[in-house]
């Protein structure tokens, strides 16, 4: 044990600090509810946030495969957001909402310790003093560009939001701060990567070694799917290197070969039922995250290049052992940026660390502390502008980071009604919030897992606004077999009803804010 802390006490300390810093917002905002909001659980990133509860309700409802319940379209079961779907499987009512959200923060938890490990073991593959991997492991977690510029000169970014702000990827404090699926998916490939590099220190034999390596590829892959894509195209480029640069024998790639086997089924099964199935290309279609204009990139990565060319100058730095590794992975930076798929932006994952053992191996060959120190807070501007943002968000009692407490009271007067499965129809946000609370379907809600999302909002604006005839209602209801609906009483009742005229229904549930309407068959 005493030899365990003294390995790991720096790790377990950043970690616990690292924990508090990003949970104090958070606290601020269960501290602040009342008796007319409640505090949803997350401060950026709330659709998806509620995504993801929605996700363990599946599994608290029984399920163990994913079926969004953002579409009333038909599916198939889908092996995705497993460990989710496994969180939820830990609650039960009551509460089970409070349950979901402090499940995700102690998965988030969990992860930063995961990741902070394993993103600290992997520079000690590069560096040689520790002092230089906390420095490293430190800028992977709070350090960023100089996307705090677009505060000062916004015209800089021609008022786009930097990379630094919304790109989890890009670099690392985001997911940090509310991501905890890609906490463990970035530290599991950096796990992979590790294993790969040290296979010529080990004893064990080299098969067991390299699907150890494959092993921790296909983790990552089952919390992102993308990185085993990512980690082929590393490693391959690596292996295509040592094969033309250092002429390593040919039958040598057998090795590649036998690293990737173990993420081969998931990665193929993910390929094929997205190219097949109706629903997941339906989806593939929608979740567009593309990556920014050439510029954006330079702008969050360009200090990081710098430090490159300063790092040179150093004839101990350029000395240490793997750096052709990471050298691969930034010059593949504009391939992976830019390759043609739909969520290209995803394929900088994890590359930020390259980037910080430069800078890292640079600060600690500073002799002088001031200048280290404005160096590490030079990095960490982004990341400064960011919590003062988010503090002054929760401060501010709105939707969506507050949930009115009339809208939990209509999902508590419906959990006694409705059937698992039964479709809802709703307004946008409420739509969103409505599969947290409840085992059921919602037609909209989610941008990305909503099918056919433009053609059917442009349906529902028109029904909360009375716009449509009985027959355009009947289409409606009859396609996606709607059972409730929820109508905010800001709306004109009587002529959202004169479209259901013909229709058997009954309101079962009113308060100041929503009206239940309740189809009878």
């Amino acid at each position: 044990m005493k030899k365990f802390w003294f390995e790991n006490k720096w790790v377990i300390i950043f970690s616990l600090f690292v924990i508090v810093i990003t949970t104090i917002p958070y606290w601020i905002g269960f501290n602040l509810q009342n008796e007319i909001y409640k505090f949803s659980g997350f401060i950026i990133g709330v659709e998806d946030g509620n995504s993801y509860l929605a996700k363990m309700m599946l599994g608290a409802s029984g399920d163990w495969l994913f079926t969004t319940p953002y579409t009333a379209y038909p599916q198939m079961k889908f092996f995705a957001f497993f460990p989710y779907i496994l969180l939820g499987k830990l609650t039960s009512a009551p509460e089970q909402t409070l349950q979901f959200i402090c499940l995700f923060h102690l998965f988030r938890w969990m992860g930063i310790l995961f990741l902070i490990k394993e993103t600290y073991s992997f520079s000690l593959l590069f560096v040689k003093e520790k002092n230089t991997a906390r420095v490293t492991t430190a800028l992977l977690v709070f350090g960023g560009g100089l996307g705090w510029l677009s505060i000062v000169y916004p015209q800089i970014y021609n008022n786009r939001l930097p990379l630094e702000f919304y790109s989890p990827e890009t670099f690392g404090y985001l997911s940090f701060f509310s991501l905890p699926h890609l906490l463990f998916a970035r530290g599991y490939l950096y796990r992979a990567f590790r294993i790969l590099l040290t296979m010529n220190n080990k004893n064990d034999y080299p098969s067991i070694g390299y699907l150890k390596s494959g092993l921790s590829l296909l983790l990552s892959g089952i919390f992102q799917p993308l990185n085993i894509f990512i980690g082929w195209l590393i490693v391959g480029s690596f292996y295509l290197y040592k094969l033309v640069i250092i002429r390593i024998p040919i039958k040598n790639l057998k090795e590649y070969l036998l690293w990737i086997i173990p993420s081969v089924p998931l990665f193929f099964y993910n390929f094929f039922s997205f190219l097949f199935d109706p629903y997941l290309s339906a989806w593939q279609n929608q979740n567009r995250i593309i990556s920014p204009p050439v510029v954006d990139y330079l702008l969050a990565y360009g200090m990081g290049l710098l430090f490159i060319f300063f790092a040179i100058k150093h004839k101990e730095i350029m000395k240490m052992k793997n750096l052709t590794f990471i050298n691969i992975w930034i010059f593949l930076i504009p391939v992976l940026a830019y390759f043609p798929i739909n969520i290209q932006r995803r394929l900088t994952e994890g590359v930020w660390l390259c980037f910080c053992i430069y800078i890292g191996m640079v600060v600690i060959n500073n002799k002088k502390f001031i200048t280290r120190f404005i160096i590490v807070t030079f990095f960490m501007f982004s990341y400064l502008f960011f919590t003062i943002g988010s503090l002054r968000t929760v401060l501010t009692l709105n939707p969506p980071i507050y949930n009115s407490n009339s809208f939990i009271d209509v999902a508590n007067s419906l959990d006694q009604e409705i059937v698992k499965g039964d479709v809802i129809l709703a307004p946008y946000n409420e739509s969103n919030l409505l599969p947290v609370y409840l085992p059921i379907k919602v037609i909209t809600g989610h941008g990305p897992e909503s099918k056919n999302l433009s053609g059917i909002s442009k349906s529902i604006a028109s029904f909360y606004q009375g716009k449509l005839s009985s027959t355009e209602t009947q289409d409606l209801l009859v396609t996606f077999d709607i059972k409730y609906i929820i109508i905010p009483q800001e709306l004109d009742l009587n002529n959202i009803f004169l479209q259901l005229e013909g229709t058997p229904r009954q309101i079962f549930y009113k308060n100041s804010d929503y009206a239940v309407v309740r189809l009878d068959d």
